[in-house]
């Protein structure tokens, strides 16, 4: 890859068709991407543009490890890459969220916690993605 080079290009490059837009943004997922140390992930980018603004990555787990398990990991491997996050709040803040994740099928602990690294550059959060109740983490860059 060159800079300057479109989405298009990249898409190409990395195998990958245009999964949705919006007016304001294309997104490209389940991007497979493997890593040496931390297993598995299927990455989406989304763009702004020709502006990369947002990276979601969704660590793949085994058939035995529970969601429980996988958001465990991912949060030990953000605090051995970025350090101790810089805010942390609750997944589940209300017994009406519990019961709604419960509706889905998922039964996250109360003690379960969303985690966030604030950078001049933009943030990290490491989260439960809302549709499907997965873990992820997501980077998204400051526009100024």
């Amino acid at each position: 890859m060159e800079p300057g080079q479109s989405v298009e290009h990249l898409a190409n490059f990395i195998g990958n068709r245009l999964s949705g837009t919006d007016r304001v943004t294309r997104w490209f997922s389940h991007i497979p991407v493997k890593t040496l140390y931390y297993g598995d992930f299927a990455v989406t980018l989304v763009f702004s543009g020709e502006l990369l603004i947002a990276f979601k990555a969704l660590p793949k787990g085994d058939y035995k490890q529970t969601e429980r398990d996988i958001k465990t990991k991912q949060d030990s491997m953000l605090i051995n890459l970025l350090g101790h996050p810089t805010d942390e709040k609750f997944m589940v803040q209300s017994e009406i969220t519990r019961t709604l994740f419960r509706i889905v099928g998922k039964d996250w602990p109360k003690g379960a916690k969303e985690l966030t690294w604030e950078f001049p550059w933009g943030r990290v959060v490491s989260t439960i993605e809302p549709k499907d109740s997965v873990p992820e983490f997501q980077i998204h860059w400051r526009m100024e």
